[in-house]
Parts: structure tokens; C-alpha cells; sequence
């Protein structure tokens, strides 16, 4: 079987598609935000999206809501999901907004498990009117499609592990998993234009930074100018992300700061080769800038 894969198209953020090398794009994955004047419509489609397009099965559906919504209920059973009653107060959304935000999770039985691969929120219910927001998690839709035990089998995090694994081979592959997906996450984060910076979400690019370092330094993982190209080369370069590579230069420069600030945290390593300098970033930049 042909296997899949998924790109991010940066002139519309939340987008992303499903794609095939033989057929090009299979489906887009949109942020499902609009008011629905029918729960029902909601169902239908996920039934189009999930069921009739991207071939999943039905009955591996499993949609988790609060037990005593029969408006919810009632949708999820006209199209024939299997139905999670769950405790509402477990499902309540934090939202600095003045009305009740609830989580509708839809889960995929896959590999004796259950993987949540859409959140939807219903905001404002009032009988069936509500106003929906969502998270659609294309990367777990893939590696379900490709039939993958997990995420990190998908080629997109596959060529930055075999980095990482390249530079130390007996650091345990799950610490590598985690890096990876916190690097990718950071990129994504800069495509958007978001900085450490930024108020309200700079904090959390902030804490992702702080801790790849933090990995990389107590595992005594050692980098040097030549891995570091070419870690963020193996997420940039598949075209996983579209956006111009003066994008993660300004992101490594972000990176090296904090390098430079752990060399007092960190005493027990003074070897260790992640500590990089401003200058030699602007070495890499002189090089290569501005490259589209």
C-alpha cells in the first residue's frame, strides 16, 4: 500500500492535507469553526470527512460527550457512531469566555487502543444551536491510515530521529520522539510568526526551548554546527512546513541563547558542544540567507 503523507500550507494555518506522491492531495484537514443551527450537521461532517473520504471505519468511531446532552446524543446516533457517555464535568473547556464550552471527543479504536483524533468544543449550546470550535490531529490521522504503531514511524519525524541518532546512538529512542516533536512543534510555532516575545503564547515557544536544551544538556548529547543544520534541515527541507528558512535561523538564534545562558546550570558538562554562539549563527546566516 502507498503510503501517505501530510503538508501544511502556511498561507491558511489551521489547514492541512493528506497527500499521496502518485494522486497528489487526498483531503484537506480544516479547523472546523462555524455556528451550527443543527448538532446534527456537526456528525455529518465527521461522517463525511472521517468515514466517507478518508476511508475510516465506522465502527472503530467512538465519540465521548456528557452523559445527560440528549440534543448531543441524539446527533451521534442518527449517523449510527458508537457513543462514549462520559462525566461532564470532565469535559468542561476552559474558555475566557462568559459561556459554557463543552469538549466532544472522537476517538479511533486502532491497535487495541483508543487514539483521540478530533476535539470538537460546543460553545453556547442552546438546544441544537451551537457554536462549534475543533482540533482535528492530522499527524494521528496519518500514521492510522498508514497502518504505523505510532506517530514517530511517519517519515516526517523519522528524518530528524535518524539525526539525533546519528549524533548519539545510545540515547533511548523516546527521548529522541520527544525532542523531535518539540522542535517541530517550535518551527510551527515561528511559521506563525510567533516569538519567545510574543504575550500570551511566547511562554509556551519559551518552554518548549528550554526544555530541548534541557534534554540535550543532562543527557550530554553533543552538537555541533553541522548537526545542527542538518536537524533543522530534516524537518525544514521535506517541505513539511512552507515557509522561508530565515524562519528557523531566527529560531536557532532563540535556541543558542538559551545554550549559552545554561553554561551556568549546568557546570558538571563543560564539554558539552551544545553551548553555540551568536557569532557562529550569523556565520550560517551569511551563507545561506534568505534562501526561499
Amino acid at each position: 500500500m502507498e503510503q501517505l503523507d501530510i503538508k501544511h500550507d502556511n498561507k491558511y494555518s489551521a489547514i492541512w492535507f493528506i497527500v499521496s506522491k502518485e494522486q497528489g492531495i487526498i483531503e484537506d484537514i480544516p479547523n472546523l469553526e462555524d455556528y451550527f443551527e443543527d448538532i446534527g450537521k456537526v456528525f455529518e461532517v465527521l461522517e463525511k470527512l472521517l468515514v466517507e473520504n478518508l476511508k475510516l471505519s465506522k465502527e472503530n468511531l467512538y465519540i465521548m460527550y456528557d452523559e445527560n446532552n440528549l440534543q448531543i446524543k441524539k446527533g451521534i446516533l442518527k449517523f449510527n457512531f458508537m457513543d462514549m457517555p462520559y462525566d461532564k464535568e470532565r469535559l468542561i473547556c476552559s474558555m475566557p469566555i462568559n459561556k459554557e464550552a463543552m469538549y466532544v471527543k472522537v476517538n479511533y479504536y486502532y491497535r487495541n487502543g483508543l487514539v483521540s483524533i478530533v476535539n470538537l468544543v460546543f460553545i453556547g449550546q442552546k438546544e441544537n444551536q451551537i457554536l462549534l470550535d475543533s482540533v482535528i490531529y492530522a499527524e494521528r490521522l496519518l500514521f492510522i491510515l498508514n497502518k504505523h504503531a505510532h506517530v514517530y514511524e511517519e517519515e516526517f519525524y523519522k528524518n530528524t530521529i535518524n539525526v539525533l541518532i546519528a549524533i548519539d546512538d545510545e540515547v533511548e529512542k523516546e527521548l529522541y520522539y520527544g525532542i523531535t516533536s518539540h522542535l517541530r512543534i517550535i518551527l510551527y510555532f515561528y511559521s506563525l510568526g510567533i516569538r519567545p516575545s510574543s504575550k500570551k503564547v511566547g511562554y509556551i515557544l519559551r518552554k518548549l526551548e528550554m526544555e530541548v536544551f534541557t534534554y540535550l544538556i543532562l543527557n550530554n548529547i553533543k552538537l555541533s554546527k553541522e548537526y545542527v543544520l542538518r536537524i533543522f534541515n530534516s524537518i525544514y527541507e521535506n517541505s513539511y512546513f512552507n515557509f522561508p528558512i530565515i524562519g528557523f535561523f531566527i529560531c536557532i538564534i532563540s535556541l543558542a541563547g538559551y545554550a549559552v545562558s545554561s553554561k551556568e546550570n549546568y557546570t558538571t558538562t563543560p564539554d558539552n558542544k551544545i553551548l553555540l554562539h551568536i557569532s557562529l549563527i550569523g556565520d550560517i546566516i551569511s551563507k545561506d540567507k534568505m534562501r526561499d
